[in-house]
């Protein structure tokens, strides 16, 4: 279907199409081409052209507020083949062209147009479709103005308002259903039986009908036509008869512009029965001149010509091949005035325009040509009258808040209806109420399901309904929505056991529920807490609470649960410090800061233990060890209420260290020697160490140090002493002075064997001694270690070669303490000596 021209009055078209111009036409052998007042005419036939010197420039978004009829005069006169040429445009209501600036700006905005604005005309080519309603009065849309359509109220809806209309006495062209020209009970039963699906159509809803009901139905609406056909015109023929029926049965699309003569037909039935009613050209068997009937197509093919039916316009009898209406030996050409796109002229035009050519030589009709557009075959939509399909059945839904609850989705939808229809539901719910009312969650809603045609509005199908007036087999569909579940208990305010002094009021406990909206009271709280502050189930106790959540319906859920209360944990009030001590044997809490402080939030009293146990010490208990005065430990200190008895512990960390360092007890005094006099310490003296935390003697040793000479006078040596612990810590420095006399003539004492030997360092930490022996030749040494007792518990010898060497033997293996060193040759005691095996001892 082609666009539409915005123009009003403007038609674009040939002075060809002019058919309501001519009060007779006939055909030349250019059949397509009526001719105007002479019976025969040549194509040089000229027509008018108006002036278009003061037709103004064309505002065509407002077009119908432009007025064409501007000083317009006759300029020129033009032949149908030179207004082809030149594109001229044409008015059908006025029979003339316009001029070429005027024809440019008029085809210019047909060209242009994108539009269906201000349309008049839908310029649609339904004249192709002999299957189906025109629609003229509708631009070819579904349309009800018609004779029986049962659109009694004429709103384009066929319901029980028209049907109610009809049992009331209303009575119009439209309530004459069955077409015996009187609206009564017969009408309202057949739309009763057409609004409850006991009929799929109506007579009058020509789409749908078989072959027999349109002969059926063109024989009521022949039989009214003409009862009320417009009075003949004189000398009226055959053309002008198949003329008005045409208009009276199928119409002509925007009419006014047509250039149909209104003083000739009758223009107010235009599109009266919307029958698709052709024009047919043919011969009169006596005498053989040109005739026109009509015809309409009952069959399923519009190429055979049996499938249509031929009626003679001057008295609606049936035209058969060989009757006087149509020659068995001429031809039949179906034709329709319309209002079409001609691909030639390139522009819309009203002319005669034929669909079907049958020749009928020898009383057999030959279809010879067809137009290239022509529904040949009934449109399957046609056929398409029973929607069919399964309304869903009745469902219970349990009521959630979901916005979907209820769609057909979820409730069941219509199955089974044909592929080209569609259904739609409405509903009638008795839901009622607030949100906290039951009748808000627990109701019922009864579900209209209809079937629709997607391609025809008259065709459809109830499946359920709640006008059970109407329609007392087919129930609506039942949805039955309940609100069943309880609430949810979703939170309760508790977290296990709390102090005495944070057992605040329990909230109450959240809930959810499917409705949304719930309360939630406590029906019930209970406890095992004593009375009396004075005893231990004051503070310690538990509570028992029991919440009931209840939604607006009455479904409910009770929930139990518990807290236990306990006496609140005490705290310090005063804590020692980490602590670091010298040695003490007997520690006391005076030496590490003193008991700590506590109390509880309750104000119970709290007692701090005066005996604290010591825990986690290193202390050996070895008291020859260091590590039994350098140790660490924990001071656990306890503290405990006086009602309950509840007790807590936190441990204070002490180090203990020793720091005090040994003492000289004794020093030889200073001394003069004279050359050759010995300087060991077993003839002058040995210093004497002791320590005031240790039973262990600390081992002295010392160094001797030359620090003034005068030669041949004398030599002044300082020795050293030093003194450890068992932890090695030394005792203060301290010297000794010896003098040794050198003086001429003084003479040197010779050395006996003794004093070749030398022990240290005694006393000896590692368990390693040396001694040192100066020897002129090769001797063997034995060497001998006794207890304190006497008992021998070492024994080792040594070859000794000539020079001064030093001898070493190992008592690592021997306990700590003092023992007997003693020293032989192979021919004689060389000395004898105490030694020491302490600890440790820094050298």
């Amino acid at each position: 279907m082609k666009k539409a021209n915005k123009l009003k009055n403007i038609g674009i078209g040939l002075v060809a199409t002019g058919i309501s111009v001519l009060p007779s036409f006939t055909y030349s052998q250019n059949e397509n081409i009526p001719y105007k007042e002479k019976s025969l005419v040549s194509e040089e036939f000229k027509v008018p052209v108006i002036n278009s010197v003061n037709v103004p420039e064309i505002n065509f978004d407002n077009l119908k507020e432009v007025n064409l009829n501007l000083e317009k005069k006759i300029i020129d006169y033009i032949t149908l083949s030179e207004a082809i040429d030149k594109n001229l445009a044409y008015s059908p209501s006025e029979g003339v062209y316009y001029s070429e600036r005027a024809s440019e700006i008029i085809n210019k905005e047909y060209e242009n147009s994108n539009s269906t604005d201000n349309v008049n005309s839908f310029y649609g080519d339904q004249y192709l479709n002999p299957f189906i309603q025109p629609n003229l009065l509708n631009a070819g849309n579904f349309d009800l103005s018609y004779y029986g359509s049962g659109g009694a109220n004429d709103d384009n809806v066929l319901n029980w308002q028209d049907y109610n209309l009809i049992i009331s006495g209303t009575s119009n062209d439209r309530t004459d259903i069955n077409g015996d020209q009187v609206t009564n009970t017969l009408d309202s039963q057949l739309i009763y039986n057409y609004l409850t699906d006991e009929i799929p159509y109506l007579p009058s809803h020509w789409n749908f009908l078989t072959s027999s009901e349109k002969e059926f139905w063109d024989q009521k609406t022949q039989a009214i036509d003409l009862t009320n056909l417009h009075a003949p015109g004189p000398n009226w023929d055959c053309n002008q008869y198949s003329m008005q029926t045409q208009i009276n049965k199928s119409g002509i699309e925007n009419i006014e512009n047509s250039g149909i003569d209104f003083s000739i037909y009758d223009t107010t039935q235009n599109a009266r029965f919307n029958e698709p009613f052709y024009i047919v050209s043919t011969m009169y068997t006596s005498p053989n001149i040109l005739h026109s009937i009509n015809a309409f197509l009952k069959g399923n093919s519009s190429t055979n010509f049996n499938d249509w039916v031929f009626v003679e316009p001057q008295n609606d009898q049936i035209v058969t091949l060989g009757s006087p209406s149509m020659h068995p030996d001429s031809y039949a050409h179906i034709k329709k005035y319309a209002y079409y796109y001609n691909s030639n002229l390139g522009q819309y035009v009203y002319t005669l325009n034929t669909i079907a050519k049958f020749d009928l030589q020898n009383g057999n009709a030959t279809l010879i040509w067809q137009h290239p557009d022509l529904i040949v075959n009934k449109p399957e939509e046609c056929n398409h009258v029973h929607v069919g399909g399964q309304m869903p059945s009745n469902i219970d839904i349990e009521y959630s808040q979901n916005s979907n609850l209820t769609a057909p989705e979820n409730t069941g939808e219509v199955t089974g209806n044909a592929p080209w229809s569609y259904t739609i539901y409405s509903d009638s719910s008795n839901q009622s109420g607030t949100v906290w009312d039951s009748t808000y969650y627990n109701f019922d809603i009864y579900r209209d399901w209809f079937g629709k045609s997607l391609e025809n509005v008259l065709i459809d199908t109830t499946y359920g309904t709640i006008d059970n007036v109407h329609f007392p087999n087919k129930p609506a569909q039942l949805i039955s929505v309940r609100d069943t579940e309880n609430p949810e208990i979703t939170n309760i305010y508790v977290s296990g056991p709390v102090p005495f002094t944070q057992a605040i009021p329990v909230p109450l406990a959240d809930a959810d529920d499917n409705s949304g909206h719930e309360i939630v009271t406590r029906i019930s709280e209970t406890s095992t807490q004593g009375l009396s502050p004075d005893s231990c189930n004051y503070y310690n106790f538990t509570q028992q609470f029991t919440d009931h959540a209840q939604d607006p319906t009455g479904n409910f859920t009770d929930t139990t649960y518990s807290r236990d209360v306990y006496l609140d944990i005490h705290q310090w009030a005063s804590f020692p410090a980490n602590a670091q001590i010298n040695y003490s044997p007997n520690i006391t809490t005076s030496q590490t800061g003193g008991l700590p402080t506590a109390f509880n939030p309750t104000g119970i009293e709290v007692i701090v233990e005066e005996d604290p146990s010591k825990i986690n010490s290193t202390q050996n208990p070895d008291s020859t060890d260091c590590q039994h005065y350098n140790y660490e430990f924990d001071w656990a200190h306890n503290a405990n209420d006086t009602i309950c008895y509840n007790s807590i512990q936190q441990n204070q960390h002490v180090s203990v260290v020793e720091t005090e360092p040994p003492y000289w007890a004794f020093v030889p005094a200073d001394t003069t020697i004279k050359t050759g006099e010995s300087m060991a310490p077993e003839d002058l003296g040995w210093a004497v160490a002791d320590d005031t935390i240790s039973n262990v003697v600390p081992e002295v040793n010392y160094t001797d140090e030359l620090i003034e000479e005068i030669p041949n006078v004398y030599r002044l040596w300082e020795r050293h002493w030093s003194s450890y612990d068992i932890c090695g810590t030394p005792a203060p420095d301290t010297s000794q002075y010896i003098t040794e006399d050198i003086s001429i003539g003084v003479p040197e004492k010779p050395k006996t064997l003794e004093d070749k030997f030398k022990v240290y360092p005694n006393p000896s930490a590692s368990g390693k001694i040396k001694f040192n022996y100066e020897v002129s030749k090769p001797e063997k040494i034995y060497a001998e270690v006794y207890e304190m007792s006497g008992r021998l518990v070492d024994y080792f010898k040594e070859e000794i070669y000539p020079g001064n060497k030093d001898v070493e033997f190992d008592l690592s293996n021997l306990a700590n303490g003092m023992y007997i060193l003693e020293v032989s040759s192979s021919e004689k005691k060389l000395f004898e000596q105490k030694i020491s095996k302490v600890n440790s001892i820094n050298n």
